[in-house]
C-alpha cells in the first residue's frame, strides 16, 4: 500500500492516480481545492484514517481535508479502521464530492461548512452507508445503496444543524437473506 503525500498535491489541483491501493491520510490539503481521479473504482482504492490506540470518538479519522474542497472520481474508498466504525470519515472539509465511486465503509461526514454530494456512486457497506452528521446539505444522484441490514442513512447530529437531504434517482436494496 503506497502513500499519497502532500508534495504531489502541492504540484497540481488534479491528481491522477493509477491502479493500486493508496493511503490518503497523509496528504495535507488544508484550504485547497483538489480532485483525485482514479483509474476506475475497480482498479484504484484509496484508504483513509489512521489506526488509533483507542477507537472512540473521531480518533483515527482523516483530517487531511480540513478546510478543503475535495472531489473523488472513479475510486473505491475504504476506512483502515474497519467498515462499520462510528465517527470515522473525513473531518471538517469545506465540501466533498464523490463521482463514480464505490464506498465500502460507513463514513461519518463531519464537515460543518459545506455540501457533500454523491453522483453515480455505489454504497456497499455492512450496515449504514453513511452517517449524516454535521454538514448542511447532502445530495445523492443516481446512487445505489446496498445493505445487508436494510439500513442506509443514519441522520444524527449533536449540533444545531438540520441537514437538507436530496436524493434523486437512487435505489435502496436490502441484500439480507431475511434471517435477521
Amino acid at each position: 500500500e503506497a502513500r499519497l503525500n502532500s508534495a504531489a498535491v502541492n504540484r497540481t489541483n488534479t491528481l491522477y492516480i493509477g491502479e493500486g491501493t493508496f493511503n490518503i491520510n497523509y496528504v495535507d490539503c488544508d484550504g485547497k481545492t483538489i480532485v483525485f481521479v482514479g483509474s476506475g473504482y475497480d482498479k484504484t482504492t484509496l484508504k483513509y484514517g489512521t489506526k488509533p490506540g483507542s477507537n472512540s470518538g473521531e480518533t483515527g479519522a482523516c483530517y487531511s481535508f480540513e478546510g478543503a474542497n475535495v472531489t473523488f472520481k472513479d475510486v473505491t474508498l475504504q476506512d483502515v479502521n474497519g467498515d462499520d466504525v462510528n465517527y470515522k470519515g473525513f473531518i471538517r472539509s469545506n465540501g466533498l464530492t464523490f463521482e463514480n465511486c464505490l464506498l465500502k465503509s460507513r463514513m461519518t461526514y463531519l464537515g460543518e461548512n459545506g455540501t457533500v454530494s454523491f453522483k453515480n456512486c455505489t454504497f456497499n457497506t455492512p450496515k449504514y452507508a453513511a452517517w449524516i452528521y454535521s454538514s448542511q446539505t447532502y445530495n445523492f444522484a443516481n446512487c445505489l445503496f446496498e445493505s445487508p441490514t436494510g439500513r442506509f442513512l443514519n441522520i444524527y447530529s449533536e449540533t444545531n444543524i438540520h441537514p437538507v437531504i436530496n436524493a434523486t434517482e437512487c435505489m435502496f436494496i436490502d441484500t439480507s437473506d431475511g434471517t435477521d
